[in-house]
């Protein structure tokens, strides 16, 4: 009797443990739901869309009439070509271009013969281009923004355009028309500006790209030529006016909504059992919104720890790249920030007939600015009668302005060279 009493007693007790422990259970998975919907309500209030739909809705529509981007997609639609093997010779100004030739250096008489035949057949098309420029507003066919059903075609074409405006400022410039050249070089600009309102982590990419390739242009259009300190300033400040303090924190909602809508379609939402999971999950954008509210250059070492943390997880393999979204960013605020040294540099030499020994020698304002890599001041290296200026880049180190074949080797580096 004895033992049946204790053996009672202990089912009494495995029984109210597991009534406990399924009550604390649903008590806490309760818990973490009702964090999920607090969590989503407050991304939603700090501008990430909900839907797909309510991101199609950070697109403005723009009238036909006032539309650049239809514009430049008319454009590049008449782009003309030589035939293929004649075509394929044509120098193309794109990533790496020294190979076409040196700094300060002419193009040899074939690649410019090629190249003035190639602009030659596209006169209409850069005529359109330079008429588009006076458009201010630009939405693109884009009706498409999941991640496996992204409109991009768009894209190819831009970067195209901006090639051949490229191309035709290179060829003005040695042919000694340099107020020709740093026009078609802003005219480039206008077309990379046009995809700034475009909610794609990817345009942004293809619009920082675009300008990086301009300003690279731009500095071999003055290793030819002086440019006037009008010039100079007219050119930075079209490049300043590209990007806007809302382009970067705009593709941070756009890529936390597709995130965000591709695990509620993998997972469904409102299931018990995973909320957990998804709050954290949610808890991440919220502090990468955070982040992204911030200031940019500020927060390259807070990107980089969170990254660490989630690369490789599988519950975190759609969100964790928004802890690199910021790298193209950055890249476009170490260009301008590059640009505006350059031009702080060729206004002092306009000035005083020579080229500053270090960054000092510039007014205060010119060298305020900050490597977010190195945390330190940019880098200033005399070469010859040229110079380079430079970030340190992703690698924090000094390699005494060689940049590297990719973006994670050697530094980001803008030359003139004389």
């Amino acid at each position: 009797m004895k033992r049946l009493s204790v053996s009672w007693l202990f089912i009494n007790i495995a029984g109210i443990s597991l009534v406990g422990a399924v009550l604390w259970a649903w008590y806490t998975l309760d818990l973490a739901s009702r964090d999920v919907e607090r969590l989503r309500q407050e991304i939603h209030a700090r501008g990430v869309p909900a839907t797909l739909e309510e991101l199609d809705g950070m697109y403005p529509p723009v009238a036909p009439e006032e539309n650049a981007a239809l514009a430049y997609l008319s454009a590049a639609s008449k782009i003309r070509l030589l035939e293929f093997s004649r075509q394929e010779k044509v120098p193309v100004f794109d990533q790496d271009e020294e190979w076409l030739a040196p700094l300060g250096e002419r193009l040899p008489p074939d690649a410019m013969a090629l190249a003035r035949e190639f602009l030659a057949l596209n006169q209409v098309v850069i005529a359109e281009v330079r008429e588009a420029q006076a458009l201010e507003a630009a939405r693109y066919p884009v009706s498409s923004f999941g991640f496996a059903h992204q409109d991009t075609a768009h894209l190819g074409k831009i970067r195209e355009l901006v090639r051949l405006m490229r191309l035709s400022a290179v060829v003005f410039s040695e042919d000694g028309n340099a107020n020709a050249a740093v026009a078609d070089l802003i005219s480039g600009v206008a077309i990379a500006r046009s995809l700034s309102a475009e909610p794609m982590e990817i345009s942004q990419g293809s619009r920082i790209g675009s300008l990086a390739g301009l300003s690279r242009t731009f500095t071999r259009v003055l290793s030819l030529h002086s440019l006037s300190a009008d010039q100079l300033k007219e050119f930075l400040a079209t490049i300043e006016s590209a990007g806007e303090a809302e382009t970067f924190l705009r593709a941070m909602r756009s890529s936390a909504c597709q995130s965000l809508v591709a695990y509620s379609s993998a997972h469904g939402r409102g299931n018990l059992l995973s909320a957990p999971a998804e709050r954290q999950r949610l808890e991440y954008v919220m502090r990468m919104l955070i982040l992204a509210e911030g200031d940019l250059a500020e927060s390259v070492e807070s990107y980089e720890a969170h990254w660490r943390a989630t690369s490789g997880r599988l519950d975190y393999i759609l969100l964790s790249s928004l802890a690199l979204l910021y790298r193209p960013f950055i890249l476009e605020v170490i260009n301008r920030d590059l640009l505006e040294l350059v031009v702080a540099v060729e206004v002092f030499r306009l000035r005083t007939d020579q080229l500053p020994e270090t960054l000092d020698d510039l007014s205060p304002d010119a060298i305020n600015a900050t490597d977010p890599y190195s945390g330190h001041p940019y880098h200033y290296l005399r070469r010859g009668s040229g110079y380079a200026v430079y970030s340190t880049g992703p690698n924090r180190a000094d390699d005494l302005g060689m940049s590297g074949r990719v973006i994670l080797e050697g530094d980001i580096v803008l030359n003139v060279a004389r």
